[in-house]
């Protein structure tokens, strides 16, 4: 920014003299010359990501992740829950329901994570799912593949991620769990 960033720059010299400052110009070229028109994929059609969906009835959320079209697996789990009386314990969700007599608000579903490697993202819902307990309503051996040693380190992270919503990350974003 012109003018604040040389007057961040002076303080800062004055009080930390070893502190150099790199300036990044406003209007890049690339910027000029190429329109950003690609448009977003909207959250229900993308696929290989990792999603929430809470319960309206408590403060429960199942964790899931899915290689097809977050629409597809949704739509998935809204037929286990319309056919939950026939096979109660067919997955967490259904049997959280039976339970307890409660329903899962589908049109609020979250992305939490993209990610189109499969074993990373499987490693990531693991993570989320630790990271919401004891709120979560998966089953254990969802997450057993993950030592509680790192039931700290996980926790922190997601809730740095909770003040910063996941959007569109980059291709690599999970690497920082392997």
């Amino acid at each position: 920014m012109p003018r604040l960033s040389e007057k961040i720059n002076k303080i800062v010299k004055e009080n930390i003299p070893d502190v150099e400052f790199a300036f990044k110009p406003i209007n890049q070229l690339k910027e000029v010359l190429f329109s950003k028109t690609k448009s977003k994929i909207p959250q229900e059609q993308r696929s290989g990501v990792v999603y929430k969906i809470p319960c309206k009835n408590c403060e429960g959320v199942y964790i899931g992740q899915t290689s097809k079209k977050l629409e597809t697996r949704t739509a998935q789990h809204k037929r286990d829950f319309n056919n939950r009386s026939l096979q109660p314990n067919r997955t967490a969700m259904t049997k959280h329901c039976v339970d307890k007599n409660h329903e899962f608000d589908f049109d609020n579903v979250q992305l939490l994570d993209s990610e189109q490697n499969t074993r990373k993202r499987v490693l990531l819902e693991s993570t989320y799912i630790i990271a919401h307990s004891p709120n979560s309503v998966n089953i254990k051996s969802d997450s057993d593949n993950i030592s509680k040693q790192f039931t700290p380190a996980i926790s922190t992270y997601v809730n740095i991620s909770k003040k910063s919503p996941i959007k569109n990350k980059s291709k690599n974003s999970s690497n920082q769990f392997l």
